[in-house]
Order: structure tokens, then sequence, then C-alpha cells
């Protein structure tokens, strides 16, 4: 594919947040997330949504090979993780039930895998 690494500051940290449309795969204070992402002085942080129709594949895996931390709700959008950089981290906002389906593909590629913990901070949007 020949996708290269963009320069980035040494003390930069390119954070990926990929933003989902769907009523069920919708971070819902998305907002609120990406504003304390971004007091972090050392996070470049870019939000996306993977739409086939408005963001060509070929500037997806662009997009995700040039991110140190790739974060996301549970659903296909994190396979993009399998193009991260060899030190980056996935971090998966919501595991549902199969606790194992992407902290399995990270091991697989190579890279860290991390899940939100606390069950009582997560719930379905009604």
């Amino acid at each position: 594919l020949n996708i290269t690494q963009e320069y980035s500051e040494p003390d930069e940290v390119r954070v990926t947040l990929l933003s989902r449309s769907s009523k069920h795969r919708r971070i819902v204070n998305e907002d609120e997330l990406v504003k304390a992402l971004k007091t972090v002085s050392h996070f470049s942080v870019k939000v996306v949504n993977y739409n086939f129709r408005t963001y060509p594949f070929l500037e997806q895996i662009k997009t995700s090979h040039n991110s140190d931390i790739f974060i996301g709700m549970h659903g296909a959008g994190l396979t993009h993780l399998l193009f991260l950089p060899d030190w980056a981290s996935v971090f998966e906002i919501y595991n549902t039930e199969d606790v194992r389906c992407y902290s399995d593909l990270a091991r697989l590629r190579g890279v860290q895998y991390i899940t939100w913990e606390d069950g009582t901070k997560i719930w379905k949007e009604k």
C-alpha cells in the first residue's frame, strides 16, 4: 500500500478517536471526551468518522497508520487496529459481551489493547 509514517514532534502523541453516527455505536459524551483529551498538552487529537462515502478507504488506513492511540466504541471500525504502527495502543470503550474480540486481534497484531473496566459508567442509550 506504500503508506509511510508522517512526521510528528518527538513528544507528540497522535490520538485518533473513531466517531460513529449510528445509534448503537455512538459515544454519548463524545464532545466531553474530545475536550478532555485536548487538555493534555502533548496530545494531537483527531476525530474521524470512517464512512466510506466521505472518507476513502486508503485515507482511513493512512490515518490509522499515523495514530499512536486509537480510541473507539466496540464495532467493525476497530479492525483498523490492524493498520496501527507497532508501538500503538488501541482503546476499546465498550467491549460488549465479547470481551476477547478486539483484544485477541490486537494481540495478534502486536499492539497494546486497553478497554474500559468500570461497567457502572457505561449504559445503552435509550
